[in-house]
C-alpha cells in the first residue's frame, strides 16, 4: 500500500512540475567549397553529447534554392532530396591534445549513397569541418560544415 501511495505521489509530482524529455539542439550548415550555403538546419539529441562514443540524433534541414554549378552540389541535392529530415549518427573521437574530432553520418545504414561530415572543435559547443559524399561511383569532398549548440 505504501508503495502505491509513493508511486502515485511521484507521478503527480512529475506532472505538476512539467516533467520534460531532455533535448540538446545544435544548428548545422552545409556550404560549397566557394562558400555558397546549400542547407541549414538542426540536430537534436535526446541525451547529452558524450565525451567519446557514438550517439544517434535527428536532423532537419532546409535546402536552399541555389543554382547548381558543380557535381558536388548536384549530388548533395540528389542525396538530400526527400530526406530533409532523418537519423544522424554523431561520433565523437578520442580526445587528442585537447580536441575531440567528430564525424556525422547523415544516412546511417545506406551503403549506396551517403553524406558524411568530419569536424573539429573550434570553441565550446562549436565544430567546423568538411562534408563529403559517397556513392557507388566514388566519393568527393563537397565543402564546409559547421555545427554549434543553440
Amino acid at each position: 500500500m505504501k508503495l502505491m501511495v509513493a508511486s502515485a505521489a511521484v507521478a503527480l509530482l512529475a506532472l505538476a512540475t512539467g516533467c520534460r524529455q531532455y533535448e540538446e539542439v545544435y544548428s548545422v550548415s552545409f556550404r560549397t567549397k566557394n562558400g555558397v550555403e546549400l542547407a541549414t538546419g538542426n540536430i537534436s539529441l535526446t541525451s547529452p553529447l558524450p565525451a567519446t562514443g557514438t550517439m544517434r540524433g535527428w536532423y532537419t534541414l532546409q535546402l536552399r534554392n541555389v543554382q547548381i554549378t558543380s557535381k558536388e552540389m548536384e549530388i548533395f541535392f540528389q542525396l538530400f532530396h526527400g530526406r530533409e529530415s532523418g537519423s544522424v549518427e554523431w561520433t565523437v573521437g578520442a580526445p587528442r591534445m585537447g580536441s575531440a574530432p567528430s564525424s556525422f553520418d547523415f544516412m546511417p545504414g545506406f551503403v549506396d549513397s551517403n553524406i558524411i561530415a568530419h569536424a573539429s572543435p573550434v570553441g565550446r559547443g562549436a565544430w567546423r569541418g568538411r562534408w563529403s559524399y559517397s556513392i557507388f561511383a566514388g566519393s568527393r569532398e563537397g565543402g564546409s560544415f559547421d555545427v554549434a549548440r543553440k
